[in-house]
């Protein structure tokens, strides 16, 4: 039954490069649009007792701003990571604002950097099962910063490794690292 999520991401996913792919061959501007799916691995020790060291993670990007090279430059990101197990039930959900710098001399520029600021809206019910048993429920907004690596396979695929501070609920610290594989140029 938990194989299901994955299997419905698993084949949006596939439509979605598929009609990429289709919409991209009649397009002179680069979309605004990108998705991308990846695996988080929280900070917290508490979070990752609770939940497991790996988290799926949903995201999607919406381009403000290209370089000259019709790459994207600056953008809104809206991140999704949650766990839902046995004790823990645990969600963070960064909106920030993002600014990236290519590195090379070249074009193409496949790898890049970045940083962004925004908001973290924070969902924590711990129920723990080792003493001293202090239940925890708490929703909150926090302030989020993040840092980002990323590698363009092509003008569509990319790769990143984001580290994202997200703030503490129930004293439980929020922040992780987040590999993605993502698609751009959707429509």
């Amino acid at each position: 039954m938990r194989k299901t999520p994955a299997a419905w991401i698993a084949a949006i996913f596939l439509a979605v490069l598929t009609c990429s792919q289709a919409v991209a061959q009649y397009e002179e501007q680069p979309s605004k649009i990108g998705v991308k799916i990846g695996m988080f691995r929280p900070s917290s020790e508490n979070l990752r007792a609770g939940g497991g060291s790996l988290w799926k993670s949903l995201g999607i990007e919406y381009v403000l701003a290209f370089d000259e090279t019709s790459k994207p430059m600056t953008y809104i990101a809206l991140d999704r990571t949650s766990k839902d197990e046995y004790a823990l039930t645990a969600s963070v959900m960064p909106i920030t604002y993002n600014r990236v710098w290519r590195s090379g001399t070249s074009s193409s520029k496949p790898f890049y950097f970045g940083a962004g600021v925004g908001v973290s809206f924070l969902d924590i019910k711990e129920y723990p099962v080792h003493p001293p048993f202090v239940p925890a429920d708490e929703k909150k907004i926090s302030f989020a910063v993040n840092g980002v690596l990323g590698y363009e396979f092509n003008e569509s695929f990319f790769g990143e490794l984001r580290y994202t501070k997200a703030g503490k609920a129930a004293d439980i610290d929020f922040s992780g690292l987040t590999f993605y594989l993502g698609l751009r140029n959707l429509f």
